[in-house]
């Protein structure tokens, strides 16, 4: 992981693992490191916002201060992202009924999913559509996620 950049002149630790794992190696953090180490195990690569847990597991698997669990946990815990989606517990609903298609193109299903990484063509959206009857299904990649260009695909 480059969390730290360079780990020229750092110094690394042989952990071992629970019973029957390999032991690995984890690289000691300065104090003035660790936001840096803790922002890269949270976010990710990809901006994601790994729970408690998954971010716990990470900075074991790699890294290694004195607080490092309770560091990483109130870290989690005041992730303005991560508070702002809130996730609540769902009501609950009858049961599921099925959705019936009675003829070719009469029902689709439609997703739009982005920030993807920028295409070279400039594109960022991904435009899918799924024909329910025949199971049909296209993909186009989209530059933004403005009507216009998506009724363009649909049409």
């Amino acid at each position: 992981m480059g969390a730290l950049g360079s780990t020229r002149g750092l110094v690394r630790r042989r952990a071992e693992g629970k019973p029957g794992e390999q032991p690995y190696s984890q690289l000691l953090v300065p104090r003035q490191s660790v936001q840096h180490v803790l922002r890269s195990c949270h976010g990710g690569a990809t901006g994601r916002h790994f729970g408690i847990q998954r971010t716990l597991d990470q900075v074991k698997q790699h890294f290694y201060w004195l607080t490092w669990k309770e560091d990483t946990i109130r870290f989690c815990k005041r992730c303005e992202p991560c508070n702002e989606y809130h996730r609540v517990k769902l009501r609950r609903s009858g049961p599921l009924q099925p959705v019936i298609a009675g003829a070719p193109f009469e029902r689709w299903y439609i997703d739009l999913t982005g920030l993807h990484p920028l295409s070279k063509q400039g594109h960022t959206y991904i435009l899918t559509c799924v024909n329910d009857f025949t199971k049909w299904a296209k993909a186009s990649s989209l530059r933004s996620k403005e009507a216009e260009p998506i009724v363009k695909v649909l049409v």
